[in-house]
């Protein structure tokens, strides 16, 4: 046995581990109902009706005629938070197709720089993201259906602009037993 020194971690260089910029379209993470805010990933087994796009699209499967959805919602420093769905049951209501469209922003803010911390002369920026939702959902028995929602994503930033594709997949499990419903659901989503 022979005694040596271990390093965990160095101090004498400290390093920055700050994320800065390691994410994109973080407003795909604003819910659009306060039901399902509420109720939080439990609500994706839940969901029955056109919010089922954003929760889990196999909920969409169990939609019994078409619906609408829309929500606005206001934040800090004018920021903007709109979403709008729409869908329809198709095959006797064993399929569903949906669109949705998610917007979040705001425009006309000041830049400030490190040079000129009260704002550069009349310069001006805004925020600008948007995702466009497909959702295809299926019951494959009376029990168990799933769905599809491949979004298309647009995120703008001053001059700087980022295109992205990204997919949520759901299963959803519904069933009685002993005369009380039982829900269980899978999601992944973006």
């Amino acid at each position: 046995l022979v005694p040596c020194r271990a390093v965990a971690q160095q101090t004498a260089a400290r390093q920055d581990n700050t994320a800065y910029g390691t994410t994109a379209a973080e407003f795909l993470l604003l819910a659009p109902t306060a039901r399902g805010a509420a109720l939080g990933a439990s609500f994706a087994a839940l969901t029955t009706d056109v919010s089922a796009m954003y929760y889990n699209p196999a909920g969409l499967a169990q939609l019994t005629q078409p619906g609408v959805i829309g929500s606005s919602m206001s934040y800090v420093a004018d920021t903007k938070y709109q979403y709008v769905g729409f869908a329809i049951p198709f095959a006797g209501g064993s399929r569903a197709f949906g669109f949705s469209i998610a917007n979040f922003g705001f425009g006309d803010q000041p830049v400030y720089t490190i040079d000129d911390p009260t704002g550069t002369s009349g310069e001006v920026y805004s925020v600008n993201e948007t995702a466009l939702g497909f959702t295809f959902a299926q019951q494959f028995s009376d029990r168990f259906s799933a769905g599809i929602n491949a979004k298309f994503i647009n995120d703008a930033l001053g001059g700087a602009t980022a295109r992205a594709f990204a997919i949520d997949f759901g299963t959803n499990f519904h069933a009685a037993v002993g005369g009380r419903p039982l829900r269980a659901s899978f999601v992944v989503q973006h």
